[in-house]
Order: C-alpha cells, then sequence, then structure tokens
C-alpha cells in the first residue's frame, strides 16, 4: 500500500578542505572525491563527459585551463562524489543496476557516479560501491501524514545527490534562446524564501470518480486499485512525476508533495478545497491543467503568496499572481526561428502562409517577433502570404529564387494540410523549406516522402532523443515500475521534466524563487527551461525544441549535420481546453 506522505531528504558531507592523496588513482579535495584519468588519443572533453556522466562544465571547473581543449597525457580529475563511507555491494545472480539501487534507497546514476565505469552490463561478485550515509538516511522513514491533505504520493525515502550539484545533462544542444539583458533579469527577479518544510501540490485530471465526503476527496489509496485509469491522458504524468520525486530528495529540505483530482468536472469541488483550506499553506502549485480550473486557482494563488506553474498553455495570461509557463509563447518560438536561420544563412527569405483561421493569431506573433530579431539582418526578408485567397499560387509567386525560402504554415484540418502538401509537392522547389508545427504529425496518410521533399522542419516545446542514456533509463525504470510504455503522447516525459525542475528549484531557491532557477542544472528528457520576466510576477520559458525530417528520421535540426540517432518520435502537448 503506498503511504499518502512525501518527505523528500539527502545527506550534505563536510569534510576538511585540504587535498590530500586517497589511493593511487584517486584524490579528495574541499570534500569532494575525485578519479584521475590520463588522457589518450582521440579523447575530448565531451566523450569524457559522457563516459563519466558529467557535464563539460563540471570538467572544465575541476580542470582549470581545459576549456581550450586537452592534451594526450594530461591528467584531469573526474569528479566521483562526495568523499564519504561506503560499503561494498557484490553482485548476485540476476541482479541488475536497478535492483540494487532500489534495494539501498539510492538512484541508478548515484551507482554510477560512485563507481567510474561501471556500465548496466554486470557479473556476479561484482562489487559495486554504495555510500554509507545514502544507505542510513534511506532506512528513515517519515511519519508526516495528514489524511485531509495528502493525495496519491509515494513517499520518496531515498536520498540523491545535493541539488546543489552538477548532475549529468542531456546531449549538449547549441541552442540559443532568445536573449535577455542579464543585467535586467536579475535586477527584476523575485528572491526565494528559504524555509525547513515547503508543501507542493500537483493538480492532475486523473478522473478517479471519487466519493466527496469529507477526508476522502480527490484521495488516492494505492494506484494498483487504478490500472484501469491508465488510459487517461494524464496518469503518465503522474508516475513519472513520482519517479522525478524519487530522483530529487534531500535531507536538508522537507517537502510534502500532495496530488490533487482537479479536472474540466469538479471545479466546484475546487473551490470548495480552497474554502476549507486545503492549499492555505501551499508554497507551490503544478497546474491546474482545465481554464477554468486554472483561473480559479489563479485567483486564490495571487492572494496568498502561492507560485503557480501552467504546464501547457502558449496563452497570455494576465495576473498578479507569480506564474511560471513552461510553454514558450509565439513570440519566443518565432526569436528562436530567426536565431536558427540567420545562423545558417546570410541571405533567406521567410514566408508567413496565413489561412485567415486558427493560425492568424500565431502568423501576427511570428511576424512580429521575427521582424523584430531580424531587423539587423538585411539579407533576410519576411513576408507574410494570403493562403486563404491565394493558395500554393500565392505560395509559388513569392519564392525568392536566388535564396532558401523558409515557408511557415500553422494552419490545420486534414483536408488543407494534405492539399497543401500535396501541391507544394508538384514543383518541389530544393530551396523550400516547410517550417510548421508537431500537429502535422498526425496526419499520418499523408505520405512521409512528401514531408521529406519539403525539408520539414518541426517547432515544439517537447522532444525526445531516444538514444540518449537518460532517456533510455528512464524508460528501462517506467517499465519496470509501471509496466507500461512512457510516451509524450500521454505526458511521460513532460511529467518527469517539469516535476523535477520546479522542485529543484524550490529546494534549493526557497518559497516565491525567481530567476535564480535557471542557474538550474537539472538532466531533461523531453524539453529545457530557461526563463525572461513577463509581465507583473510572470515568468515565460523562452526555450523550445527545432528538429527536422532528415533521411526519413527526425532529428534535432540544430545538430542535423553532425547527428546520427535512431528514429525520433516526438508527441505534442494539450493545450489547456
Amino acid at each position: 500500500m503506498r503511504k499518502t506522505a512525501l518527505i523528500m531528504c539527502c545527506v550534505c558531507g563536510l569534510l576538511c578542505g585540504r587535498l590530500y592523496a586517497q589511493a593511487p588513482d584517486t584524490v579528495v579535495e574541499n570534500g569532494s572525491k575525485y578519479v584521475l584519468h590520463d588522457v589518450v588519443k582521440g579523447e575530448t572533453l565531451y566523450g569524457l563527459s559522457k563516459k563519466y556522466g558529467l557535464t563539460v562544465e563540471r570538467l572544465v571547473e575541476a580542470n582549470p585551463g581545459t576549456e581550450n581543449g586537452i592534451q594526450i597525457g594530461q591528467r584531469l580529475k573526474i569528479y566521483a562524489g562526495e568523499a564519504v563511507e561506503t560499503v561494498t555491494h557484490k553482485v548476485q545472480k540476476g541482479e541488475s543496476l536497478y535492483a540494487i539501487a532500489k534495494k539501498y534507497g539510492v538512484k541508478v546514476q548515484d551507482l554510477l557516479d560512485w563507481n567510474p565505469g561501471l556500465t548496466e552490463h554486470l557479473s556476479i561478485g561484482q562489487p559495486i560501491r554504495v555510500r554509507k550515509s545514502a544507505v542510513t538516511v534511506a532506512n528513515k522513514r517519515p511519519e508526516k501524514a495528514d489524511a485531509q491533505l495528502q493525495a496519491v504520493a509515494k513517499p520518496v525515502e531515498t536520498p540523491a545527490r545535493q541539488v546543489e550539484s552538477n548532475p549529468p545533462e542531456e546531449r549538449p544542444q547549441p541552442v540559443p534562446v532568445a536573449q535577455v539583458s542579464e543585467e535586467k533579469v536579475y535586477a527584476d527577479a523575485e528572491k526565494g524564501k528559504r524555509k525547513s518544510e515547503y508543501n507542493v501540490f500537483l493538480l492532475l485530471p486523473l478522473y478517479t470518480q471519487q466519493p466527496t465526503d469529507e477526508g476522502s476527496v480527490g484521495k488516492i489509496e494505492d494506484l494498483d486499485a487504478y490500472e484501469h485509469i491508465k488510459s487517461f491522458d494524464f496518469i503518465q504524468f503522474y508516475e513519472a512525476a513520482l519517479l522525478a520525486v524519487e530522483d530529487i530528495s534531500s535531507p536538508e529540505v522537507q517537502v510534502n508533495f500532495y496530488i490533487k483530482d482537479v479536472n474540466e468536472k469538479n471545479n466546484a469541488e475546487l473551490g470548495r478545497w480552497i474554502a476549507e483550506g486545503v492549499f492555505a499553506n501551499a508554497d507551490l502549485v503544478i497546474g491546474p491543467f482545465f481554464r477554468e480550473n486554472f483561473r480559479t486557482m489563479l485567483s486564490y494563488a495571487q492572494n496568498h503568496a502561492i507560485t503557480i506553474v501552467n504546464p501547457f498553455t502558449v496563452a497570455e495570461v494576465e495576473t498578479s499572481a507569480q506564474l511560471f509557463r513552461t510553454m514558450a509563447t509565439y513570440t519566443a518560438q518565432a526569436a528562436q526561428l530567426a536565431e536558427y536561420i540567420r545562423s545558417r544563412y546570410t541571405k533567406a527569405q521567410v514566408l508567413l502562409l496565413n489561412n485567415m483561421g486558427s493560425d492568424s493569431k500565431r502568423v501576427s506573433a511570428y511576424r512580429s517577433s521575427l521582424m523584430k530579431a531580424l531587423q539587423d539582418y538585411p539579407g533576410i526578408a519576411v513576408k507574410e502570404v494570403n493562403y486563404k485567397n491565394g493558395g500554393v499560387s500565392a505560395v509559388n509567386a513569392s519564392l525568392n529564387p536566388t535564396c532558401e525560402n523558409f515557408v511557415l504554415a500553422f494552419f490545420d484540418g486534414e483536408i488543407t494540410v494534405t492539399n497543401f502538401i500535396q501541391t507544394m509537392n508538384r514543383n518541389a522547389p530544393e530551396n523550400v523549406t516547410l517550417v510548421t508545427s508537431a500537429d502535422w504529425q498526425k496526419y499520418d496518410k499523408i505520405e512521409t516522402e512528401y514531408f521529406a521533399r519539403l525539408k520539414t522542419h518541426y517547432i515544439d516545446q517537447f522532444f525526445v532523443d531516444y538514444s540518449d542514456p537518460e532517456v533510455i533509463r528512464f524508460i528501462d525504470r517506467f517499465r519496470e515500475r509501471y509496466t507500461i510504455e512512457p510516451t509524450l503522447g500521454h505526458f511521460a516525459f513532460q511529467g518527469y521534466d517539469i516535476t523535477r525542475f520546479f522542485l529543484s528549484g524550490i529546494m534549493r531557491y526557497g518559497s516565491g524563487f525567481g530567476l535564480q532557477v535557471n542557474e538550474l542544472q537539472e538532466p531533461s528528457l523531453c524539453t529545457r527551461f530557461h526563463y525572461a520576466k513577463g509581465p507583473g510576477h510572470t515568468y515565460e520559458n523562452q526555450f523550445c525544441h527545432i528538429y527536422r525530417l532528415l533521411d526519413y528520421r527526425l532529428v534535432n535540426a540544430w545538430l542535423a549535420e553532425e547527428e546520427t540517432t535512431p528514429v525520433i518520435t516526438p508527441g505534442k502537448a494539450k493545450k489547456n481546453k
């Protein structure tokens, strides 16, 4: 039976600051343990970062002067965790890294960090070091529980590495975010209020159909009893959120994590919970996911100093509450696209197709943002084409034969999109690049060859590289835990990234944190977070993915020339309804 409280803890060992030899191949400096590595021919900082599961920045920090490259025979210090006492586990028949991590109440990544060279291929009798302090804390079970407030979380009893450390991050991407003045950003940023305990709520539409009597509202006692609700949209978000919570526990900060079933059918119930004081001591709320619920919660939050995270809307929001929006606005998306184009072409043309329908607002935002971002690049022109009246003929008449033409189309409807793609393919000029949203991938009756011929690029908030080691580990854990495949379409990857990032933010910076969260180096699976100040106390994510169809594979467009990943199947997020 899953408990209904979640308290996250971790250990911070403070050791002496002098450098001393611990073993022939390791040293300890300022409380951190380092493995000594001698560079051999062909090795690079990036290769070593992947080998040891660290960021390039972490390697350079430990080895000043290496930012300009490394040399054969050079001895490097590789961070291997905190210098604390360990216990040795001997691998038994049939054991996996995940099973060993679960046994000791630690993470797989911790085992990899503590055992340089360790892989998922184990042999019987193989020794694996486990931090003793981590095991000790992991065996302490939290007692706190409030039946009225607690919802669906399995308690995290396993400490992770310190929030202040730099865990492995996903493959480096040279994707610039919209340029924001750092001086202005941090002058405007709220500073978090550090406390010993925080209350965090995840308001998810789980449709559990629970009774409404007091004490049981929105409460799930055991996920195993609700296997039938796996068909609902957000159950994987919930399941992945629990994994994220397990990965960032810390004994220095207590976080009570509550999950409430809030959907489009129970806004009155949400109002009752607010009136009863369920959220009176909340510090952070992720959700709700539907518009009416969201407005209700936002109204309450602005009068009670609660930070709200909105996961899946690009719409502008007017509020005096502190609001973080995960989805990049159309303005931010266009700024990213402008950077992508000007980094590759000194001369190009951008054609914005306006079908005068639901796409008009997006086209208008893109036009303004593109013109502003490209105003100092006279070789790149931006034009709007009336597609509704002129069709593909108007597009062809506007093409510039002397440069690359980026044709931006965001209208929808299977018939409209199919006719557009087929007609464009009749001519298929070599100097045309189609740019559209990930929504077009749902039109699976259109031949992939047609999209390939137009060098199709997609703009989306979420994109998964299934060859990334972090993604592979997450999928393995998710399968083992829930016996189901995690997908973008059911928000598993989004649930992990969003939960991990914002829980890390409150643990490190405190209640009411601001743009300090841009300093976080949390690993992510499908998106990134880089916030800029919006109107009032709102913060807007500036990052979005640009990926393209190349050789019938979807790859990161910024790395397209060097990318060799296997087929990638990104999905899309649902907007607030």
